[in-house]
């Protein structure tokens, strides 16, 4: 009884939480690119950086019936990713909505192995913390090889290469585009 009483309580904070977040950020979608009106957040002066983007995903599951309801979206944080007035460019904004569908990619690699995997309500939470682990680390090793070899947006040819990369990438995964599914559960 006390296990299901903290997953409850787990479960209610991830609720509130993404509850919040669903008023600060903006949701992934293939048919809106992000603007620089969306960077509300102040420039780091300090920072070498022409922007800086910012994104999360937001986890939440609640039992409906015998299954597993998941909500796990892919969040642009407009307050905290920012640009540099005299920076402002197409080609940058490119380069940063490219960070967004990064995390897209690898949100929908995380749906796609939730799906796929078999749980039991007593391991349903652990073996799906394993996951969202591993392709968070994933993402992170991406998104700084992406930076890397473009240099920012710097390298041109290199830019386009990710471009039509990570859109391959996010049409081979297209099945798992909807950031709210069932999960079943065994007994």
């Amino acid at each position: 009884m006390k296990r299901f009483t903290y997953l409850f309580l787990v479960l209610i904070a991830l609720f509130v939480i993404s509850a919040n977040n669903k008023k600060k950020g903006i949701r992934h979608d293939e048919n809106k690119a992000l603007t620089w009106e969306d960077f509300k957040g102040r420039a780091d002066k300090k920072s070498e950086d022409a922007a800086n983007y910012i994104s999360s995903l937001t986890y939440n599951a609640s039992m409906v019936g015998d299954s597993m309801k998941v909500v796990l979206p892919t969040t642009f944080s407009p307050k905290e990713s920012w640009v540099k007035k005299k920076k402002k460019s197409d080609h940058l904004l490119k380069h940063e909505q490219l960070h967004f569908d990064i995390t897209e990619l690898y949100v929908r690699k995380m749906r796609k192995e939730i799906l796929s995997q078999k749980f039991t309500l007593k391991k349903y939470e652990r073996n799906v913390s394993k996951i969202l682990k591993k392709y968070s680390k994933e993402s992170s090793a991406f998104q700084n090889k992406y930076d890397r070899e473009t240099k920012h947006s710097i390298n041109v040819a290199e830019q386009d290469r990710w471009n039509s990369l990570v859109e391959k990438s996010l049409k081979t995964l297209d099945a798992y585009k909807v950031p709210v599914f069932m999960v079943g559960i065994e007994k």
